[in-house]
């Protein structure tokens, strides 16, 4: 069984994962419906967060590595009623690693999706404040829209959307498209796309009652949660 996915998203994915970390293939070879079979997908040990973090301190103008002096809070859990937890700042790779064994994904994908969206693993877009917010375009719907947020006391942001050199750096000036506080910033982004990329992989399946349950993290009101279908699943 292979993993279908649809769209602009499908492209970028597999073709940044096969150049980046599975090695080059010919033009030939690619085919945009039938990018990742499962256990690629699926492969939470692909790279570990110290790997990650010395393939992005490969790349000079990264946004997000050590080099560079990135940090972010760490996702530590999840409840239905408090949604997500953060702990201390850590490397781009741990923040990576840690939603990725979360939820049983392959790290390489959220590496994807973070290039594709914004450009922060190459840096070649630049690395504004509003990039680390919006990282991976969660909760930017395709009919668009535009809000602000601020933080601290008064604010609608619990924590800095990222760390520079062990600065905070709180807010983005402006406005970014992401719809709700609770998605802006570099973990946020991560480990909710983590959970989407998961949880549609799983309901394309059929597997309604699949839900993380362990020490820190009870996702168990996913089997009530609607499938919005961001993948199908061939045939054969």
């Amino acid at each position: 069984m292979k993993i279908i996915m649809r769209g602009v998203f499908a492209t970028v994915v597999g073709i940044f994962i096969a150049s980046f970390a599975l090695g080059q293939v010919g033009a030939a070879s690619f085919n945009q419906n039938d990018i990742i079979d499962d256990p690629i997908f699926d492969n939470t040990n692909a790279m570990t967060a110290p790997a990650i973090d010395n393939f992005l301190n490969s790349l000079p103008n990264s946004c997000i590595s050590p080099n560079n002096g990135f940090t972010s809070t760490d996702p530590i859990g999840y409840t239905p009623s408090g949604g997500f937890t953060y702990g201390s700042p850590v490397t781009a790779g741990q923040v990576l690693s840690d939603a990725a064994q979360t939820y049983g994904l392959n790290p390489q994908v959220l590496l994807a999706t973070l290039q594709k969206e914004e450009s922060l693993v190459s840096g070649s877009a630049g690395c504004s404040a509003s990039r680390y917010a919006t990282a991976l375009g969660y909760g930017c719907p395709d009919s668009g829209g535009s809000y602000s947020y601020s933080y601290g006391s008064g604010g609608n942001l619990l924590t800095p959307i990222y760390y520079s050199h062990g600065t905070p750096i709180n807010a983005p000036s402006g406005t970014i498209c992401v719809n709700t506080a609770a998605k802006v910033g570099f973990s946020e982004q991560v480990i909710h796309a983590a959970w989407l990329l998961k949880f549609g992989e799983q309901r394309s399946e059929g597997n309604v009652g699949w839900a993380v349950i362990k020490g820190n993290w009870d996702n168990s009101d996913d089997p009530q949660s609607c499938y919005a279908g961001p993948m199908i699943r061939a045939l054969s």
